[in-house]
């Protein structure tokens, strides 16, 4: 089994399920925001971990999205320009019913989106594929 590309893969469907759910709805009041920025943050932190298999570095079942960052930049220090906002705190938050202070707008949960997309497609045009 190739574990770059299966870590490829699910990022690329977290990604496209935080899509689906973004747009699913005209009305803003039935977008799962949580759950949208939850997928996003596993997009990102699944893609970055596909890289790290690319270049032999191990890491342990983390979570973390700087910590893998810091891996990264290991290898590329372009890394190190990357700005996550607040994709971590929904990589934890959104598992637990008091994690979550408030839940996110819809203005945000597009942002956070957005910059998952941007991370992933960096990161896949730093491992050439």
């Amino acid at each position: 089994m190739n574990f770059e590309d299966e870590w490829i893969k699910y990022s690329k469907m977290d990604l496209a399920v935080a899509k689906r759910e973004l747009y699913v709805d005209d009305d803003e009041n039935a977008i799962l925001t949580p759950i949208i920025c939850f997928h996003a943050q596993q997009a990102v932190e699944k893609i970055l971990k596909a890289f790290l298999v690319k270049n032999n570095i191990e890491f342990n079942k983390i979570h973390n999205l700087e910590t893998l960052r810091k891996l990264s930049s290991t290898v590329d220090n372009e890394f190190n320009n990357i700005d996550f906002g607040n994709l971590n705190y929904y990589g934890v938050a959104t598992r637990y019913p008091d994690g979550i202070m408030e839940m996110p707008s819809v203005k945000v949960t597009k942002e956070l989106y957005e910059k998952a997309k941007e991370i992933v497609d960096f990161t896949l045009k730093k491992m050439n594929k």
